[in-house]
């Protein structure tokens, strides 16, 4: 979507030309340009998924807090349970 700010202004011979203007050019297409499209492209993807593979891990790890903390208080209420029946 911002793609074509990397290389505005538009360089023209009525606003910047010349030697100057030529290598400003190819740092902007070269340099700047080409980076952004490799962090829009290969460098993105790489980090999403290493966000994504981030996610599941910790989604796994609340799952499993969960079912520990689900077995504590099941295991809680039948010491409470059985310590009701020996008082009776």
């Amino acid at each position: 979507m911002n793609e074509h700010k990397c290389l505005e202004p538009e360089l023209s011979p009525t606003t910047w030309h010349g030697r100057h203007a030529t290598e400003f050019q190819a740092i902007r297409e070269g340099g700047i340009h080409t980076a952004f499209l490799e962090i829009a492209g290969a460098q993105f993807a790489n980090v999403y998924s290493a966000i994504a593979a981030k996610i599941a891990s910790l989604q796994a790890e609340i799952a499993s807090i969960q079912q520990t903390i689900e077995r504590l208080l099941a295991e809680e209420a039948a010491r409470e349970k059985e310590e009701v029946k020996t008082s009776n």
